[in-house]
């Protein structure tokens, strides 16, 4: 039987290249998960193009080759093939038929288009392949991660053991009932007294006030155990979540990573509503059939092959269910991204009056996604209809062949309707285990989104070397550093090397794009560089604890965050205990402090979302004075002045020299950087010069042409002169 090519989906906007790799090896039966795949790559926020592709399938044995393909040509191609969509995204051509093309979108799932459709969206280029002579069938050494999910369970064995027993319990109740029925009817029709109905009559109260308390008591279980699964899951995800590296959030968005949180909720309800109650009702279904078959050999072999039946069919339907629910998740992610980057960029909206394009462009993604909602709901709805019906049906297949019995003498009258009784609740039951079977696809949907978080690796050197307390840091050197942000991405920074030393102001210049952020995320560790060294006190920085590294550096980032807290929260950030006179000192250095004494609430204020309410010099001010409040031995400035008048400027760039801090500054407005020991002028990842700014109005071209365009002026005499006095 030819192997049929799996879909993997995209969780990450930039993996849809990785996803065709891992759907091409898994067709040939190299079983690598997409997260061994992640794992052996970084990615980057750019993606991957065409020749990596190539380049990656080959390094697995594929034999691999890249073709400029028209329309004609493409039935001749050998499938699955990997095909440029679009320009920007990469899909895999599962087959190709007489007038359409079978898709496997890792973004939107399995789809079967027209030729017409196909012609729109590809890009002529293709990456075909095929297993090498050397090419090996590969297990998946990727671990189920549903027993790393329910290995939270282990703690609370007494708990779920409860929850088993006292299900088994109320199963075990709704199968005393059919026996009773068939004890009173015959013992009824047989002596037709009066004390077998009042004796009936009794068990029937007594069976429901102990189903009633079995209930109770099993509900009380579910719910202890949901708040502990909320908790332990939650809590586990979110916090792996902060401890991941600054890279992993380069290339997904916080709203694709909120809905991956929101979906521990569906998880926790599946675990402890399905997984837990589905394991006795595996055990009720056997029980019952075991009884049905010392009834009548017969009857349980027609009960077994209606089972049978319902079971094949709902098993052949999963692929599809499974394949409509990751189309749904994907789209609603985009939804929901779409809808909190509008929310964020509310200002912007507002100010460019452009609220129509932002709906039309979130009713897109929304539309896609009640689409996919509604494709899936159609699926399971037909699926449901038509296992509610064979539910209807078989236990009444089994009563007419129950009453033929019954004719021939084979059976008591009892005996049929008790049977007949106890095969509706199989039936039920095992449509019970495939409901859950269902909800058990759409979880694993969940987790593997959920995955993506838990199995990136922490950002973790406890082990590593401390800085100690009492020692200053008194030098930063690079040495040829070398970043890029992907293993086959283009570097962004080459050739890196400079020295700061304690107490020195440093400015980092250049056009947009020269990579001078990036540069101040290597310095406070949230990149890693890939070549060269950087050094701190002369111990190399990946030898060293970055969390304590961290702690003695402060940073203005570019893009400015307040929180919907206090602005007193908003500076102390709840680390330490300070005091509200060191917050109003360090406010002053940041000439914030006598507007905020001018607001109502003063230091009690309270910041809305993102700092809306106050203006943005406002909000860069305070952001000093978070990082102030540390008291850092180096403060970094991510063009952090931007939004401030010169006056403001002056001010606290006087204190910052006063403090003897030592300060790297990225600039946006040359003027800040004027009185800096040093000053590194950045070009396309490359240093240009370095120098202060005199030397270098004297000595460099490139930094003149920078000062010159920023002064709107080019005497250059001018210039000089007015600095020089």
């Amino acid at each position: 039987m030819k192997n049929k090519t799996p879909l993997i989906m995209q969780t990450q906007q930039s993996e849809c290249g990785l996803c065709c790799v891992a759907m091409i090896l898994n067709k040939y039966r190299n079983k690598k998960s997409i997260y061994e795949l992640r794992n052996e790559l970084t990615i980057g926020r750019d993606g991957l193009s065409l020749s990596i592709l190539k380049s990656l399938l080959q390094r697995e044995r594929m034999e691999a080759k890249i073709y400029k393909a028209k329309l004609e040509g493409i039935p001749h191609l050998q499938t699955p093939f990997i095909a440029l969509w679009n320009n920007n995204h990469f899909v895999v051509v599962d087959r190709v038929r007489k007038n359409s093309f079978d898709i496997l979108d890792p973004s939107i799932g399995r789809i079967r288009i027209k030729k017409e459709e196909f012609m729109e969206s590809f890009s002529g280029y293709v990456l075909n392949t095929q297993p090498a002579k050397n090419f090996e069938k590969k297990d998946s050494s990727y671990r189920n991660p549903w027993f790393q999910l329910l290995a939270n369970l282990n703690n609370k064995k007494i708990l779920c053991t409860g929850i088993i027993f006292f299900t088994f319990l109320s199963m075990l109740f709704q199968l005393l009932i059919p026996i009773m029925t068939q004890r009173f009817i015959d013992g009824f029709s047989i002596e037709g007294q009066l004390n077998t109905l009042s004796l009936f009559v009794t068990l029937a109260l007594g069976l429901s006030i102990s189903f009633l308390a079995i209930n109770y008591c099993r509900g009380l279980m579910l719910n202890y155990l949901n708040v502990f699964l909320s908790k332990s899951i939650t809590h586990g995800v979110f916090s792996h979540l902060l401890n991941l590296s600054f890279k992993f959030y380069d290339v997904r968005s916080p709203g694709d990573l909120l809905y991956r949180l929101n979906s521990v909720i569906a998880i926790r309800e599946l675990i402890s509503n399905s997984i837990i109650p589905g394991v006795v009702t595996i055990g009720a279904v056997f029980s019952i059939g075991i009884y049905l078959f010392y009834q009548s050999i017969t009857m349980g072999i027609l009960v077994t092959v209606l089972v049978c039946i319902n079971c094949m069919f709902l098993f052949l339907t999963r692929k599809k269910v499974s394949d409509a629910v990751d189309r749904e998740l994907v789209h609603q992610s985009k939804s929901q991204s779409v809808m909190t980057e509008t929310l964020y960029s509310m200002i912007f909206i507002k100010m460019s009056n452009m609220e129509k394009t932002f709906l039309k462009h979130w009713e897109k993604t929304f539309n896609k996604a009640v689409a996919a909602f509604h494709k899936r709901s159609n699926i399971q709805n037909a699926i449901n209809s038509m296992s509610s019906s064979f539910q209807m049906l078989s236990p009444l297949l089994i009563m007419a062949y129950g009453f033929f019995l019954f004719m021939n003498g084979k059976l008591s009258l009892g005996e049929v309707i008790a049977i007949q009784t106890i095969s509706a609740t199989l039936f039920s039951q095992v449509n019970s285990l495939f409901s859950s079977y269902s909800q058990l696809i759409m979880a694993d949907s969940y987790l593997k989104r959920i995955l993506d978080i838990t199995l990136a690796e922490v950002d973790e050197k406890d082990e590593l070397v401390l800085l100690n307390e009492d020692v200053k840091i008194k030098k930063i050197q690079f040495k040829n550093v070398e970043f890029q942000y992907s293993d086959y991405s283009a570097p962004i920074l080459s050739e890196i090397s400079f020295e700061v030393l304690k107490g020195q102001k440093v400015g980092i210049v250049g056009k947009s794009g020269s990579g001078k952020s990036t540069l101040a995320k290597l310095l406070t560790g949230l990149y890693t560089n890939t070549n060269g060294e950087i050094r701190i006190n002369d111990i190399p920085s990946l030898k060293m604890n970055n969390r304590t590294l961290q702690k003695r550096i402060g940073i203005v980032p570019q893009d400015i965050l307040l929180f919907n807290k206090s602005i007193l929260e908003n500076i102390t950030m709840g680390v330490g205990d300070y005091s509200l006179e060191e917050v109003q000192r360090v406010a002053k250095i940041a000439n914030i402090h006598e507007e905020i004494e001018k607001m109502p609430m003063g230091y009690h204020t309270v910041v809305s979302d993102m700092g809306m309410n106050l203006s943005g010099g406002q909000r860069q001010r305070i952001t000093l004075a978070r990082a102030l409040i540390r008291k850092p031995e180096v403060l970094i400035l991510d063009e952090a002045t931007s939004s401030l008048d010169n006056s403001n400027e002056r001010i606290i760039s006087n204190y910052l020299k006063s403090l003897r801090c030592t300060t790297i500054v990225i600039a946006h407005r040359l003027s800040t950087i004027i009185d800096a020991d040093k000053i590194i002028v950045l070009d396309k990842g490359k240093i240009m010069d370095v120098g202060t700014h005199y030397e270098l109005i004297e000595g460099s071209e490139f930094y003149r042409e920078l000062y010159y365009t920023e002064e709107g002026s080019d005497e250059y005499t001018g210039i000089y002169d007015k600095h020089l006095s």
